[in-house]
This record gives structure tokens, C-alpha cells and sequence, in this order.
């Protein structure tokens, strides 16, 4: 069986914010006036405004460009932290003034996570309003969560495969691992499958298949994994360590706290390992694409293989699960926060902690 060839083999990316900077210095002012529209999350996250401002200072006539601005409303959210997001969110209006904002729901009365559905929901409306006669939209994953992002980002996607929304669609996200380990998730007590990315675990036909789970580690999280980990059962399990990474020691770190998920409750060895540039999200994309078509030559005979992942750790190397999710329709399994813990960050009005940038242009033009 040869090999598939991936969608995005030769994807357009820029890494680091000098080059994110000279690509937005370049290519945006090209953008005829109120073509531009830009999605970001108004929430308590320093980054919140990174990529904002960036697209605000280089667009043409940023009067005419139009900005979606997310809030995902949790239930009894910490007092400080709600500040911090509507100062953010008042930054944001100052630098779009042609805005909407989407109040989105994570959770229902039941507290069932309805985040996904709930945001495809509010963007068919403003499709039907005829919001999005863009000729390019950039969402800025910065500070929305996994069950906003995957189908938001999924739903663009869609739009442009078919001809009825921005045919360029550009992802950018200013990362800092350190900065993600300092906004500890409260979890939900229990796990979800994100919406729109179920894959065929859940299909009949799926019942004999080698499950394969890949979590991606990060410090603190394991509740979280064993939540997924029981819900799952996985027949094997492929742990994600960030390497290399800001901390170069990181990935050993990593395995010493979860070394007894290692060797008595996942059975992991040393060839389970999955290595992924901690910045690069096409590291981890080409990483899960090679292992899933391997898996399905190897399992073939037997009744196949379906793969869930679970992005937990740094926000760059989710940008590469969503990619191949998308692309080899996989299941993408987490737990959904009902609201957040903030151990440090810096003080309103203090500069926020260096941040990596990363852009990716996902279709459009580029690749005519």
C-alpha cells in the first residue's frame, strides 16, 4: 500500500514572532479594505490581544475590517480572572470597532458540554446574516479553548472546500508553555468528544478496531488523562512529550511525574514514545499522520485501528492534532473545563510574558 499524501506536505507556515511580523507587514496591507475578518477569544489570557494588535496595526483601513470576538461563558468564573477578560475584551473592541460579540455557553444546565455545537451554531447565524464576505479570515487560537477551536477552525475549513466563505483561512497563536502551565484547568467530571471530531470510534463498524490513544502530557493533568484513559480503554497508548522544547529537560520531567501511569496502568515503552517540536504544529501533524497510516497497514487483518488524541499540553502542538484530525478524520477525546485556576500571571498593565508566534495559512490562494 503506498503511502497517502498529506494535505498540507508543504504547508505555509511562519514560526517565531520576526517572522510572523514580516508576514503580516507583507501580506495584509495587500488585502483590499473590509476583506480582512479576524476571530479571537476576549478572554482573562494574557495573549488574549498578541495577534490583534499585530493585524490591527498592518491591515488596510482597520475602520472597515471586522472582528468576531468570543466569549466562552463558564459558570461562576473567578472574580479577577472575569476582570482580566474584560479589560481584554475592551483593548479588543478599541482596536476593531466594526465588531461582534458571541457570548458562547460551554456547558448546559446539566453541565453537558455543548461549547462546539454552541459556536458552529452562532456562526451559521452570522453566515446567514452574510457577516463573512471575506476574501481571508484569521483566527487567533491564542486563548479559546479545544472545544471552541477545533470546530470553529473546522467550520472555516468547510466554507472555503466549498465555496461560500473566506477561501484564505489563517490560524496564528502566540504559545508560551510556561505561560499555559500556570492556567490550571478545574475539569468536568467527565470526558467528551469534541464536536465534529468523533471519527469512527463511536460507529458500529469500529467495535473490533485497535483503539490507539495518544495523549499529549503536560504537568498536572493526570486526573484528566486517567478520566480519559478509563472512558476510552485504549488498547495501547502513545504518550506526546514536547521535545524539543523551551525546558530541555521537559520531556524526562514529564515522564518522572507520570512514570506510574508508564509502567502499571498504560504499559508504555520506550518505542510508544511520540516526540513533537513543542512550537512546531507540523511537527506533531506529519508525527500522527506516519503512525496512523501505520497503524492501519498493521492492523488491517484484524479488524483495524482508530486513534483518539487528546490535546492537553502546549497550544502550538494542538494547532498540529486539530491539522490531522481534520485530514484523517480522527476522535479527539478531553475533558472540558468548568472554569480556571491562574497560579501567576503578570499584573494588568504589565508587559505579558515572551511569546512565540505561529501562522499557519491552512487553504486560499497560496495554493492555487
Amino acid at each position: 500500500m503506498a503511502s497517502r499524501r498529506s494535505a498540507w506536505e508543504r504547508c505555509v507556515s511562519h514560526r517565531g514572532a520576526s517572522e510572523v511580523k514580516e508576514f503580516c507587514t507583507s501580506y495584509l496591507p495587500s488585502v483590499e479594505a473590509g476583506r480582512v475578518g479576524i476571530i479571537a477569544a476576549a478572554g482573562f489570557d494574557p495573549r488574549s490581544c498578541l495577534v490583534s494588535r499585530e493585524v490591527a496595526a498592518n491591515v488596510r483601513n482597520v475602520s472597515k475590517a471586522e472582528a468576531i470576538f468570543v466569549r466562552e461563558e463558564r459558570p461562576s468564573p473567578e472574580a479577577d480572572l472575569l476582570a482580566r477578560a474584560d479589560a481584554n475584551l475592551q483593548e479588543l473592541i478599541n482596536l476593531f470597532p466594526s465588531h461582534v460579540i458571541l457570548r458562547v455557553n460551554v456547558l448546559d444546565e446539566n453541565n453537558a458540554v455543548v461549547a462546539g455545537r454552541n459556536i458552529v451554531s452562532e456562526l451559521q447565524r452570522l453566515r446567514n446574516e452574510d457577516r463573512f464576505a471575506w476574501t481571508d479570515v484569521i483566527i487567533d487560537a491564542s486563548a479559546l479553548s479545544v472545544g471552541i477551536s477545533f470546530p470553529l477552525i473546522r467550520y472555516f475549513l468547510e466554507l472555503a472546500k466549498a465555496g461560500q466563505g473566506p477561501r484564505n483561512v489563517h490560524v496564528m497563536i502566540a504559545t508560551n508553555a510556561l505561560l499555559d502551565e500556570e492556567i490550571e484547568p478545574i475539569a468536568s467530571d467527565s470526558m467528551a468528544y469534541v464536536h465534529a471530531f468523533r471519527g469512527a470510534v463511536t460507529l458500529h463498524t469500529a467495535t473490533k478496531a485497535a483503539r490507539l490513544w495518544l495523549p499529549q502530557l503536560a504537568r498536572g493533568r493526570g486526573q484528566i488523562l486517567e478520566r480519559i484513559f478509563r472512558t476510552i480503554a485504549p488498547d495501547d497508548t502513545l504518550p506526546i512529550l514536547p521535545f524539543p522544547s523551551s525546558n530541555p529537560r521537559f520531556a524526562d520531567e514529564l515522564i518522572a511525574e507520570y512514570v506510574e501511569e508508564f509502567e502499571s496502568v498504560w504499559e508504555v515503552s520506550a518505542g510508544d514514545l511520540v516526540y513533537a517540536d513543542e512550537s512546531d504544529p507540523l511537527d506533531l501533524y506529519r508525527s500522527v499522520l506516519r503512525i496512523h497510516d501505520a497503524s492501519a497497514k498493521v492492523f488491517a487483518e484484524t479488524g483495524g485501528a482508530v486513534m483518539i488524541i487528546s490535546p492537553i499540553g502546549s497550544k502550538a502542538c494542538g494547532l498540529g492534532v486539530l491539522m490531522a484530525a481534520y485530514e484523517r478524520d480522527l476522535a479527539v477525546a478531553y475533558v472540558e473545563a468548568v472554569g480556571f485556576s491562574a497560579k501567576s500571571l503578570p499584573a494588568a498593565g504589565q508587559p505579558v510574558v515572551p511569546c512565540d508566534l505561529v501562522h499557519l495559512w491552512l487553504t486560499g490562494d497560496v495554493y492555487a
